[in-house]
């Protein structure tokens, strides 16, 4: 499971824990209705179903999804432990749960077809734009359940020992205060980074590629700042460099400072990689990951060095200022 934690201001950061740590959210039998707006609700409780809109409700085993375009096609399942209502709504890449509520956008609280055939195209532009970085495109569609702040913090701030404002564990969670906001698109953008890497390599490890790679998305390609390039010259210079080999199985053992290098780190090595390697050729990297127990060989393979040659070559390149 991989955890978006904010660290400071300047830090969206991801700490990987045991999976044992939050189960898969169960799928309750759902009840699927419509209010006068057109909106669509998924609950498993019938009294939550307004009387006039309980003649309309789909029968269980039937089979319907909400399209944003409002064509209902196929059911989906309640994709949390039905204390939540959700708004659902898909796109190419995603099934998009949202809690009823929600601001959308400047105030809207339903979504309008507009508003959300807007926030539809969004979605699938931040998803091609990881697409375009991995090398990957997505096998199946992912779902994304959006929570209201405060839902999500009652739901999620005793998993885990830290504030989190996202995480993956096969779907993506996601805290906002509003649907359209370029926060929720990052957000969507590193976690689904890191669906596409477990779809390729079918495991978080080596963990320092897999979050260099989402912050990589979530800041879309922009890599580190010249001052985190210095931080981290400095942490050279200093002897406290985390050589990318300890990187590997994750950031969970580490203290919360040193997470924060961890995750900077990552990132330099991944800009690195992304300078080397086209995104096919990234793509590739990754599957053969997914194939080959023995990354030496992999990155021998592709970047023609192994992993400890890779760590010198990521602290050589941030000796070198970036241009700008």
């Amino acid at each position: 499971m991989l955890a978006l934690n904010v660290l400071s201001s300047k830090f969206f950061l991801a700490v990987l824990l045991s999976a044992s740590l939050l189960s898969q959210a169960a799928w309750a039998e759902t009840l699927i209705w419509k209010d006068e707006a057109g909106a669509i609700h998924l609950t498993d409780n019938l009294d939550l179903v307004p009387e006039a809109s309980r003649d309309a409700l789909v029968e269980s085993g039937d089979s319907l999804t909400e399209l944003w375009d409002g064509d209902v096609r196929r059911k989906l399942p309640l994709p949390d432990d039905s204390k939540i209502t959700f708004e659902v709504m898909r796109t190419p890449f995603f099934d998009v749960f949202w809690e009823q509520g929600i601001v959308v956008k400047q105030g809207v609280i339903s979504g309008t077809q507009a508003v959300m055939r807007g926030f539809a195209h969004s979605l699938d532009a931040s998803a091609s734009q990881v697409h375009e970085l991995l090398g990957l495109r997505s096998t199946q569609r992912v779902e994304v359940l959006i929570y209201r702040r405060s839902s999500y913090q009652q739901r999620y701030e005793q998993k885990f020992p830290f504030a989190t404002a996202g995480f993956f564990d096969g779907r993506i969670h996601i805290a906002a205060d509003a649907l359209h906001s370029s926060r929720v698109l990052r957000l969507v953008r590193h976690e689904y980074a890191h669906a596409l890497f477990g779809q390729a390599v079918g495991d978080v490890r080596p963990f320092w590629l897999n979050e260099g790679l989402a912050e990589s998305a979530a800041r879309q390609d922009r890599g580190l700042s010249e001052e985190e390039r210095l931080q981290l010259v400095g942490r050279i210079d200093e002897g406290k460099w985390i050589v990318l080999t300890d990187l590997e199985p994750g950031f969970a053992r580490l203290g919360q400072e040193e997470v924060r290098w961890a995750y900077l780190e990552s990132m330099a090595a991944a800009d690195w990689i992304e300078a080397e390697l086209i995104p096919a050729k990234r793509g590739k990297l990754l599957g053969r990951l997914g194939q080959e127990k023995d990354l030496d060989q992999v990155f021998q393979e592709f970047l023609k060095l192994d992993r400890v040659q890779l760590d010198g070559k990521v602290r050589a390149s941030l000796q070198v200022p970036k241009r700008p």
